[in-house]
């Protein structure tokens, strides 16, 4: 009968001890209020927000661009998207040497096989230099290369063997998307455009990709003809990054209030996500707030 005993009772010992931990690792339900003093502030002022009650976190979307709670998951963003840059042209007076292309049907393979990417010619969309230093593009509309493909912009240079070929450099690479609701996000600049370069025709003259341009020096009169291609990697027109919250606390801290100062006039809508969380479960409350900024 002993045996039987040494056998029950650490099986029921240990059952008993998985209830409890179970029973540990459950959470407690979100107390949380926000509150301020007033709805109305001036740029510059603190905005205390006072809390009530101790969830475990709490994360602060101000409102702001790129800190809104409803944008938190969005990923895609309808707008209208806009490219430009600044050119210089140096030296010699060929024509034509430079073209802007865009294609969504590029593979993306930078070889041989460049100029066969379904490339369209958009140059007669920007404008160029003709010897000045950083000539604006103008504002180009990529409108229509929104879709389920990335699009691919270039710049292709050629130079005619005989008189002295142009020297282009590129600055100021930038594409963004103007979203409906306003803001510009941005899809690319000169540093994250990631250039890749290829010449078809006399390596002796190949784009050379810079932080802070890209530049291209044709030859003189003895050179041989140029043809060299400088492409970006595939650029998603519509995509954006999710927006993001600040966190306030863990459950290794207590708060009873945060100060915040906004920096520009608007009317916010103030977000504070409450959680309790262990591993097996989790509950949150979202507590909403609008603020008037003024002047």
């Amino acid at each position: 009968m002993n045996i039987i005993k040494s056998i029950l009772f650490p099986g029921l010992f240990c059952a008993i001890a998985l209830a409890a931990c179970e029973k540990q690792l459950d959470t407690d339900k979100v107390n949380f209020e926000v509150t301020t003093n007033k709805t109305t502030y001036k740029v510059g002022d603190t905005v205390t927000f006072k809390f009530a009650g101790n969830p475990d976190n709490i994360t602060f979307f101000s409102g702001e661009e790129g800190y809104k709670y409803e944008f938190r998951s969005r990923i895609k963003a309808t707008g209208k998207p806009q490219f430009q840059f600044t050119s210089y042209a140096q030296f010699g007076v060929q024509t034509n040497t430079l073209q802007v292309l865009a294609s969504t049907d590029f593979s993306g393979i930078v070889d041989q096989n460049i100029a066969n990417g379904g490339w369209k010619d958009i140059t007669n969309l920007t404008t160029l230099s003709t010897g000045t230093d950083n000539t604006a593009s103008g504002v180009v509309d990529l409108t229509q290369f929104i879709g389920d493909k990335p699009l691919y912009l270039a710049y292709h240079f050629v130079g005619q063997a005989g008189t002295t070929q142009r020297t282009w450099t590129i600055k100021n690479f930038s594409v963004q998307n103007k979203l409906n609701d306003g803001p510009l996000v941005s899809v690319a600049d000169q540093i994250t455009a990631g250039f890749t370069q290829i010449s078809l025709k006399n390596p002796s003259a190949v784009w050379v990709i810079a932080a802070d341009n890209i530049k291209i020096t044709g030859g003189n009169t003895t050179s041989l003809e140029n043809d060299d291609w400088v492409v970006s990697k595939p650029l998603y027109l519509d995509k954006v990054s999710p927006d993001v919250g600040v966190a306030l606390k863990n459950i290794t801290t207590k708060m009873t209030s945060y100060p915040y100062i906004f920096t520009k006039a608007g009317t916010y809508k103030i977000t504070f996500l409450a959680t309790n969380a262990t591993v097996n479960k989790s509950e949150s409350v979202v507590k909403e707030l609008t603020i008037t900024v003024e002047p």
